[in-house]
């Protein structure tokens, strides 16, 4: 009750409040703000002005508006208008580029809020995907982050391929784009599906002007990705990465991708978690233990007691990211 009146005498410029005090009431004010006013009040703050802190800590309070609590949640409309020049904010060159990186952020921070309609939301990631050419790294990093936490059913299929595009060339509009295979492999972790794991898959292989922090992302993107597959694919990937980790060769299936050439070891660490990831979503969609599941507990037990200083503590926290999924009833089973 006395937090936000605070906030509010510490915005007042009639106060006289020092610069940073101003800065961290702005973000505070976003984390607690109930009112269309205080909204309005962080809209102004977001300059362009010759505090650029000042106009940075506006931005970031515009992305923690968001809300968990339906109850909580800002009017659509109201939230529209903030994506809109959040979008403007992000789309000024004359922007320093923090600046502009910033409101991609809260951009995907405000991408499960709601809105006034779905095709709005389309809008917004199409928007987004056609500002990509010719950025800077740091830019093609804020969009592509921005465009995987809009909500799902707003990326189209034609916008996935892009993203896969992206992913296996490292090549945006005929340049090289060196952040670019990693932010778009998270952003198919988030908002992919089937269609999309041989891409994920492929990335992990080796290739010449590849890099590690490419397969590296690709791993990680797959156990994000995991929940959303079909249990056969997951199976399917499940077998490709344990067979990618015991470098033993692959068996027939419709992938249309041999196992990845896990050769960095940071990769194969991220590999291991993912294998958790797949079979926990295996452990929550059955009540029963899948070939799947028992498969990925025996890999990860053997790897605990590996030759591999590495990947043991990564294969310790990965089983017992699976244990933890595992129904009361099946706990004798999975003592260690």
């Amino acid at each position: 009750a006395v937090i936000l009146p605070a906030l509010l005498r510490a915005l007042d410029e009639k106060t006289g409040a020092p610069p940073p005090v101003r800065h961290a009431a702005l973000i505070a004010l976003g984390k607690v703000a109930t009112e269309a006013s205080h909204v309005e009040l962080l809209r102004k703050a977001v300059g362009p002005s010759a505090d650029v802190l000042h106009d940075e800590s506006g931005i970031i309070a515009l992305g923690l508006l968001r809300r968990s609590d339906r109850a909580r949640q800002f009017e659509p409309g109201l939230l529209d208008r903030v994506r809109q020049q959040l979008r403007g904010i992000l789309e000024d060159d004359k922007r320093a580029l923090r600046t502009r990186t910033l409101a991609g952020a809260s951009l995907g921070l405000l991408g499960d809020q709601p809105r006034a309609s779905v095709e709005q939301s389309k809008a917004l990631v199409q928007g987004l995907l056609d500002l990509l050419p010719g950025q800077r790294h740091a830019m093609t990093s804020a969009i592509l982050t921005a465009v995987s936490l809009q909500p799902r059913a707003s990326v189209a299929a034609a916008q996935r391929k892009l993203l896969r595009g992206i992913l296996q060339s490292g090549m945006i509009g005929g340049q090289k784009a060196h952040l670019g295979p990693s932010a778009a492999a998270f952003a198919i972790g988030r908002v992919g599906g089937d269609a999309d794991v041989h891409a994920l898959l492929d990335a992990m292989r080796r290739r010449k002007g590849r890099t590690s922090n490419g397969a590296r992302s690709a791993a990680i993107a797959l156990g994000v990705l995991a929940p959303r597959l079909t249990t056969e694919t997951r199976a399917k990937v499940i077998d490709r990465l344990v067979r990618a980790l015991d470098r033993a060769p692959p068996a027939e299936d419709d992938l249309r991708v041999r196992p990845p050439r896990l050769r960095d070891e940071t990769a194969c660490c991220a590999a291991l978690v993912t294998l958790a990831r797949l079979a926990a979503a295996d452990v929550r969609e059955s009540a029963e233990l899948t070939e799947a599941v028992t498969r990925v507990d025996a890999f990860l037990r053997r790897h605990m007691e590996s030759d591999k200083p590495v990947e043991r503590p990564y294969a310790a926290l990965a089983l017992a990211l699976l244990v933890r999924q595992m129904p009361a009833s099946s706990a004798h089973a999975w003592t260690p």
